[in-house]
């Protein structure tokens, strides 16, 4: 065959695609979307895709873009609604469907990335662990964090485990020095005083940082009232504040 030839049959062929792309792109969302909704994708999520193209703001191709990732996460059994939710925020601040489907892909990636801290430390993840630990490396905290974290403290029993991994994450959100927070954590296991009152010590870090108070004088507050078996409340009592001054966080919890 000539080059002739064979170029008019290339060009023939790459037209021919180009000329079927619409229609596939039409088959694939109607595809992804029955799909989506077998996978157990909220309705909400559904509905507002399903209007947006109706209504010509978003094409079929790039709302199955913004599907294909909550089929993957679907496909290697995730949490969806996390990354629902991103999807829905994105939606709602009109950001372009491309730079979405790039967020939604990282969250999948952090999501199985944390599957697997989580089977190599622990042996195994709750639901609960899974978004805890995806969403903290979303957020920016070290892989390296949750590593030294499931190190030392994998097998700790359930919900110490969840309490102490919600530490490291909030925590490392807020930059508090991760061998502050696990010799916090440390101090609460020993003594067996971790309650789930303290995956919120976070509060209290960025109360007493206005306040001007060092990290330390917090870990050290913290520690001594796990020490003493006391809730998280003693710990703004020890730094010298109110609990009113926390929001969300009311005296006496």
């Amino acid at each position: 065959m000539s080059r002739r030839f064979s170029t008019f049959f290339v060009l023939a062929g790459l037209l021919a695609w180009l000329a079927a792309t619409p229609a596939l792109a039409g088959g694939s969302f109607a595809a992804a979307a029955g799909q989506a909704r077998r996978c157990g994708v909220s309705g909400e999520v559904m509905n507002t895709l399903s209007a947006r193209v109706a209504q010509g703001s978003l094409d079929e191709a790039g709302a199955g873009s913004l599907l294909a990732p909550l089929l993957e996460a679907c496909a290697d059994r995730l949490p969806l609604a996390p990354i629902e939710d991103k999807l829905a925020e994105g939606l709602a601040k009109n950001v372009p469907p491309e730079r979405i489907a790039q967020v939604l892909a990282r969250r999948v990636a952090d999501y199985r990335r944390g599957r697997e801290l989580l089977a190599s430390g622990r042996g195994g993840e709750s639901p609960e662990n899974l978004v805890v630990l995806g969403e903290g490396l979303a957020m920016g905290v070290p892989e390296a964090d949750f590593a030294a974290y499931l190190a030392a403290f994998g097998k700790l029993p359930e919900p110490t485990f969840l309490t102490g991994l919600a530490m490291v994450s909030y925590q490392g959100q807020a930059g508090f020095p991760p061998d502050l927070t696990l010799g916090v954590i440390r101090q609460g296991a020993e003594a067996g005083t971790l309650g789930d009152g303290y995956r919120y010590l976070v509060r209290i870090i960025l109360a007493a940082r206005r306040r001007g108070l060092a990290d330390a004088a917090v870990a050290d507050a913290a520690r001594a009232a796990l020490r003493d078996g006391k809730p998280v409340t003693d710990v703004v009592t020890r730094l010298g504040f109110t609990g009113r001054s926390l929001s969300g966080l009311p005296d006496g919890q």
